[in-house]
């Protein structure tokens, strides 16, 4: 296995790692608030790319879903911007959405409803 590919699945397993962690330690005021939910989550744990205004892509794991929106964890601390594309590699799906919260490499994400899309997680 090349030093690449074994970089990429080491920065993948951290991800993963950090998203299966609970956040005992996040300030209270630093947590997303669980009743502006309009949806049930559901959780997951998909690899999804974010791809940025400027068309760079960030890769993520996207720990939660619903309906309106999804949580996510970056592989490091990067700065979002207001609005991003959500693509899921697991299903193909790819969702345009607003950073509504972020958490150091947590991420918060608000779908945006598109006219006459299916608004499937």
């Amino acid at each position: 296995m090349a030093t690449k590919d074994k970089d990429l699945i080491s920065r993948r397993l951290t991800a993963i790692k950090a998203a299966s962690a609970a956040q005992f330690d996040a300030p209270e005021a630093a947590r997303p608030s669980r009743n502006k939910r309009a949806s049930e989550r559901q959780t997951v744990y998909r690899f999804a790319r974010l791809v940025l205004p400027d068309r760079s892509v960030v890769n993520c794991i996207m720990k939660d879903v619903s309906t309106g929106g999804a949580k996510i964890v970056l592989e490091g601390n990067i700065a979002m911007p207001q609005r991003v594309l959500l693509k899921v590699d697991q299903t193909g799906q790819t969702k345009r959405a607003r950073v509504a919260w972020q958490n150091e490499t947590e991420v918060g994400l608000q779908f945006i409803a598109e006219p006459g899309a299916e608004q499937q997680p």
